[in-house]
């Protein structure tokens, strides 16, 4: 039975911008669960552990009441507070067992019963949220965490689509956000990217028609794509971007073009682009969020 509030919620901004950084270390963890692996298992429980955690802090605060002294004395703060005992307590032990298991003895989880332990911690923070805070955690909107406001609209639109079930585009989306931000970041450190001069120089519509055969003969334009593929690769490492992980977000995204000064877009989506899954918006939705936040921190 929810709690009768004081005051909403969105009254107190601090208390909105801690349960959106709560937001992001939930979908964080379930990332590094999908891995699969031992330890992004464990990382998974980590990030888990502390999302749930700027939760606990934020109802507490909210209803002006004690901390809790450790994690686990939580649903018996609340209860006295409130008269009822936040749900999930069983589940949330389960976790809190395996992060002191993990931290404090080295002892890796299985990956299935961290897998298993997820939708309870999605349901925890759900059902806290709605109960004590008033508020639906499926709205909280990581965008916020956007500071360029084209980018930031396009992100809201992504998760839009995303709870519509539109996850084409929804990635589709998400990738115009991003070359929004890479634009930005592009144009902001410039003086520290590689220039390819060369491949510019060489490749250029101009060419000289006396270097053409030379071109041809020993397959330049095959060697300078490919040097041009390195630029763009070091120049990506200089704004922070995680090559294996931004391989992926181009395999999963359309190729794109912008037309004009309205920069209209036309797509194309891959050939050989599998069928796309939730599973795959949370991966483009946390690799655009945090490049938007590695840009702000780069200010």
């Amino acid at each position: 039975m929810p709690v009768v509030l004081r005051q909403p919620l969105t009254s107190f901004p601090d208390l909105v911008k801690r349960l959106i950084y709560s937001k992001y270390l939930l979908n964080r963890a379930r990332l590094l669960q999908q891995e699969g692996n031992e330890l992004a298992s464990a990382e998974a429980v980590l990030a888990a552990h502390d999302s749930i955690e700027m939760l606990m802090r934020v109802v507490t605060d909210f209803l002006r009441t004690n901390q809790a002294p450790d994690f686990m004395k939580f649903w018996k703060v609340i209860k006295e507070e409130t008269g009822t005992e936040p749900p999930h307590k069983n589940a949330m032990g389960r976790l809190n067992n395996l992060r002191v298991g993990f931290k404090h003895m080295g002892n890796l989880p299985n990956p299935s019963v961290v897998t298993d332990l997820m939708p309870s911690v999605a349901a925890f923070c759900a059902d806290v949220t709605a109960q004590y805070l008033g508020h639906d955690y499926a709205t909280v909107s990581l965008a916020d965490l956007v500071q360029n406001a084209a980018a930031r609209e396009k992100v809201k639109e992504a998760e839009t689509a995303k709870t519509a079930g539109n996850i084409k585009d929804a990635i589709l989306a998400l990738r115009m956000a991003f070359d929004t931000l890479h634009n930005e970041a592009r144009s902001r450190h410039k003086s520290i990217l590689i220039q390819d001069i060369v491949f510019a120089t060489i490749l250029t519509p101009r060419l000289d028609a006396t270097f053409e055969p030379l071109v041809k003969t020993l397959k330049l334009d095959k060697l300078l794509f490919n040097v041009h593929q390195l630029v763009e690769t070091m120049n990506g490492m200089l704004l922070g971007i995680e090559p294996a992980r931004f391989r992926r977000f181009s395999e999963i995204t359309p190729f794109r073009s912008y037309l004009g000064l309205q920069r209209k877009v036309q797509y194309l989506w891959r050939p050989k682009c599998p069928e796309l899954r939730p599973e795959d918006f949370d991966f483009c939705h946390q690799f655009v969020i945090d490049f938007a936040l590695r840009l702000v921190s780069s200010r």
